[in-house]
């Protein structure tokens, strides 16, 4: 039972009860039931890479993960010979979190996202989302729950440079046949940079823009995680609308935004919308706009740098390539 009023006590995988701070006015005994995240709270970070300067231990505690990966190991072909493209690796995303993976080229850093986000399946391991395991799911209900509950930054052929930049970011909801939320909309453009530019057509902003418009349509949907891997294209359940699309001669310019823009506005996604973020990158300034940085080698997990700068995490990435290893925690 509650203990003072207001305060939730945790009774049921759905709900919480709570007092009620008008006496009672609300169910008998003052007591009412509140729902509660789909994430339970039980699965929370304890992993103090993952905390903010000043956090509290008790408040790092009640960070719900929104995905995480256990003892999860792929498999792949390079070169005519299988390897393991992923290697015993754990890791916990909470929400409300940007986390990137980097390392060197096929470190893995790619693949991660690939099964975490539900793309690629596991050799061993799992890859939960909230309390689902992936694995349980059959391709209709895995499509599903991508839709639902993640979002991909896709690549520029998924814009329509005839659109507005409010069309093109809207489409995703438009085409679940969803009810378009406009305070919700609002927020994304909002944090994006998006506001003043909600009315110029695609085809007329820059590069820059693309990469803001792309993350907003990724987030347009309030998803509960949001994959992003600039050397990947679109993935299986994202929306993509055949059509006119930013050709590849606009390639380079995407690039280049990407590396810059990306983890900025990724930065404030997940603190102002709340999803866990997680980025694929080996560029090591991009990486450390993160809140955490994890290491990737031979498929293996090397480092985890909190607090990162662009130094330490060249030097936790070096660290990981001669076999050294590293890991940061704050004090």
């Amino acid at each position: 039972m509650p203990t003072r009023c207001g305060e939730p006590t945790f009774v049921g995988p759905t709900s919480y009860l709570t007092r009620c701070h008008g006496g009672g006015s609300c169910g008998s005994n003052g007591e009412m039931k509140i729902p509660r995240p789909r994430v339970s709270p039980l699965e929370v970070s304890d992993d103090r890479a993952f905390a903010r300067p000043g956090m509290s231990r008790p408040a790092l505690r009640m960070l719900p993960i929104a995905v995480r990966a256990e003892g999860v190991r792929r498999a792949g072909v390079v070169g005519g010979a299988e390897v393991a493209l992923l290697d015993n690796v754990t890791l916990s995303v909470p929400r409300g979190r940007f986390t990137a993976v980097t390392g060197p080229s096929r470190s893995g850093a790619s693949m991660l996202l690939r099964c975490l986000g539900g793309l690629d399946p596991v050799n061993a391991g799992r890859v939960l989302a909230g309390d689902v395991d992936l694995a349980l799911l059959d391709e209709a209900r895995l499509a599903r729950l991508r839709r639902e509950r993640f979002g991909f930054v896709a690549k520029e052929r998924d814009l329509i440079p005839s659109l507005t930049v409010r069309q093109n970011v809207t489409i995703p909801a438009g085409v679940d046949g969803r009810t378009t939320d406009g305070a919700w909309v609002e927020a994304v453009l909002e944090t994006t940079g998006l506001a003043g530019l909600q009315t110029h057509r695609t085809a007329e902003v820059p590069p820059s823009v693309w990469v803001r418009i792309a993350c907003a349509k990724a987030l347009v949907r309030r998803p509960e995680i949001v994959f992003a891997d600039p050397a990947e294209g679109s993935h299986r359940g994202e929306v993509v609308v055949p059509g006119e699309g930013i050709g590849s001669g606009e390639h380079e310019g995407w690039r280049e935004a990407s590396r810059v823009v990306l983890p900025l506005v990724l930065r404030e996604a997940a603190t102002r919308l709340g999803p866990a973020v997680i980025m694929a990158t080996h560029d090591p300034a991009g990486a450390a706009r993160a809140d955490t940085v994890v290491s990737l080698c031979g498929g293996r997990v090397a480092g985890v740098l909190s607090n990162p700068t662009t130094d330490r995490v060249r030097a936790l990435v070096a660290a990981g390539e001669d076999g050294a290893g590293g890991e940061e925690t704050p004090a």
